[in-house]
């Protein structure tokens, strides 16, 4: 009688993408057989162990998994973190994935075994959401989360399905860009050269930078003489990292955390499509050249923190009042109240990019140069655009009508065009 001496045996997978199971017997006579059985899956590959196994009088009984004790939703986010650990996932990231789990998540679901939530459990949580007043995109956000930590469970054996996966994801919510109108430009420009951090604001509105590159830029990055300027790091929101122990981390957030790290503050662009080039206007070039001028001198008078980024070249626009990094909401309130000095419709600083996206589509430059210019990944944001490339296509058009007057005018005798083998009615 054949007996198995390895229970689960070997896979490995052949050239043609097929399974091969290989496996050791023991014989009645003692000699030991080394099988192998190769299907297009590991079940086939199984059917013909078996079916050996009975020709050779082995009645085959496969080894069944040890049992798994299910873990909560609670439980396992734990494991989900410990991946994003291991992933080296930006400190941003992983605190925003902690804070929507935290705020919306844990007193939900938390305490289900993650088996025993099912399609309308997740149908239920983005109803309740809404009704509490979440942004579509916030409710988006908790899917996609939810998804994820299903998502590894499956992978990990814990689960056969992700129900996450059967339940549609809320669409995020589209917003029509709004530059500002060259009247708008001229108000909020006439308010910003009289600003201590004119520069600053210069910077933004004619290099249509994210504000987190404009505030991570160094002094190194610039090519004054060449009006070129590389953007390749951004500055991220101060991110506090919890310092205790996985499993308890969810009593309190990491900035409550007794054992707490400050993130790094540096890191890098968006996407690796941030990387890129910049042609600096002259008007900003002389703005900074000034803006130089002004920050030497407050650097030697201490006001400054010289050693940020000081083998780059120093930072470029600290915080007039810390002398250190900016901070991203005061940054933004600054922003605001120039606004409302020049009486414009109050925008973030996003809507710089819009502005500069919006001018460059005006002024014919290929949507190519476009996306590269302002560190788009993809052309996705161009639909957004949609009113601008409208009347640059009929421009376009005109044009070639143009070239076709030259050619053979506009002239009765010319237009319209006789088909062969027709005649006049």
């Amino acid at each position: 009688m054949a007996r198995p001496i390895n229970p689960e045996g070997t896979w490995t997978v052949t050239a043609n993408k097929k399974r091969r199971l290989k496996q050791s017997f023991r014989l009645a006579d003692g000699q030991t057989v080394r099988k192998s059985f190769t299907a297009t899956t590991k079940d086939a590959c199984r059917d013909l162990r078996d079916e050996w196994m009975l020709a050779n009088g082995l009645d085959p009984v496969r080894p069944t998994a040890p049992a798994r004790s299910m873990p909560t939703l609670d439980q396992w986010i734990v494991e989900v973190r410990r991946t994003d650990d291991l992933n080296n996932l930006e400190a941003a990231t992983v605190s925003a994935a902690a804070s929507l789990y935290r705020n919306h998540l844990k007193s939900q679901l938390g305490n289900r075994l993650i088996d025993t939530i099912t399609a309308t459990d997740v149908v239920e949580l983005q109803i309740h959401l809404k009704a509490k007043g979440m942004s579509a995109s916030t409710v988006r956000a908790v899917h996609v989360q939810l998804a994820k930590a299903l998502n590894l469970a499956v992978r990990r054996g814990h689960l056969t399905r992700n129900v996450a996966a059967d339940v549609a994801k809320p669409a995020p919510a589209q917003r029509s860009p709004q530059p500002f109108s060259q009247t708008e430009l001229l108000a909020v420009w006439n308010v910003v050269i009289r600003h201590r951090d004119s520069a600053r604001w210069a910077a933004q509105l004619m290099t249509g930078g994210r504000q987190s590159e404009c505030l991570g830029l160094a002094w190194g990055d610039f090519n004054l003489e060449e009006n070129r300027l590389i953007i390749k790091r951004s500055l991220k929101r101060v991110q506090w990292l919890h310092g205790c122990d996985p499993k308890e981390q969810d009593q309190h957030t990491p900035a409550q955390c007794p054992h707490k790290t400050k993130a790094s503050q540096f890191g890098k662009t968006k996407s690796a499509a941030g990387v890129r080039a910049i042609w600096l206007p002259d008007q900003l070039v002389e703005v900074l050249r000034d803006w130089r001028v002004d920050w030497e001198r407050a650097a030697k008078r201490g006001i400054f923190d010289t050693s940020i980024l000081s083998e780059h070249g120093g930072l470029v626009f600290p915080s007039s009042t810390t002398g250190g990094a900016r901070d991203h909401r005061a940054d933004a309130r600054q922003w605001q109240a120039i606004l409302h000095e020049a009486e414009v419709l109050h925008r973030g600083t996003h809507s710089s990019r819009h502005t500069v996206a919006t001018q460059l589509l005006t002024e014919g430059i290929d949507p190519r140069i476009v996306q590269e210019a302002l560190g788009w990944s993809d052309g996705s944001q161009l639909p957004r655009y949609q009113h601008v490339t409208t009347s640059l296509t009929k421009k376009a058009g005109k044009a070639i009508e143009n070239q076709w007057d030259q050619i053979i005018g506009r002239d009765a005798d010319v237009l319209p065009i006789r088909r062969a083998g027709t005649t006049d009615d």
